[in-house]
């Protein structure tokens, strides 16, 4: 269990540096922006993990918000439907509010963790993940779509919001829960699994399949 934990924040940044070394073929995408969201997942995820070992509920919120935001924006470039466009805007702003009354309301800070507003959120990333699953069905890129960098990403988030959604939500009583390592190992697996079809995505999209 330790050493799973242990390699995360390792396994970011080798995400990252994968994603940098072949950032030109998916450079004139919205995809690039990935790359932005691997950064700050390093980043906050290092402070959290290394410098601030305690009372860092704010940095995991201040990473979920990032994390929401930045794939709110990818999404909304990389798909052409109005409708399924102004579907994301609405998910975004749902999740905003729910994370505000959360913080305000509930927590009455915005110091300690949101776990609700989250959860929304992790629902949230899910539904869009489907949504641009379903624009690319409709379009003749679904022929070629192990190329573009994007599906693996989608892959990748469903795989991790899905499988830590439960968790998200349950964390303030996780100590009062017997056993917690189990849910860990998934949270753990769940991100290795996630990086891992982020760097097949990396590693296997061509050029011409991101525009």
């Amino acid at each position: 269990m330790e050493i799973l934990e242990k390699s995360i924040i390792p396994m970011e940044f080798f995400t990252l540096l994968i994603g940098v070394i072949f950032s030109r073929k998916f450079w004139n995408s919205p995809s690039k922006y990935i790359l932005a969201y691997l950064l700050i997942v390093f980043m906050l995820d290092s402070l959290a993990g290394i410098i601030f070992k305690s009372n860092n509920q704010w940095l995991y919120n201040l990473l979920s918000f990032s994390e929401l935001s930045i794939l709110t924006f990818i999404f909304y470039k990389s798909i052409a439907k109005l409708m399924h466009k102004r579907a994301i805007i609405v998910l975004y702003i749902l999740c905003f509010i729910a994370l505000m009354i959360e913080g305000v309301f509930i927590v009455h800070s915005f110091m300690g963790y949101l776990s609700y507003g989250f959860g929304l959120s992790s629902i949230s990333i899910a539904v869009m993940c489907f949504i641009y699953l379903n624009a690319i069905a409709r379009t003749e890129k679904i022929l070629n779509v192990s190329r573009i960098l994007l599906f693996w990403v989608v892959v990748g988030l469903l795989f991790y919001h899905l499988c830590v959604l439960p968790i998200t939500v349950m964390i303030h009583q996780l100590p009062d829960i017997g056993n917690t390592e189990n849910l860990l190992l998934i949270q753990y697996l769940s991100s290795i699994v996630m990086y891992v079809s982020f760097i097949i995505g990396f590693i296997w999209t061509q050029k011409e399949y991101n525009t």
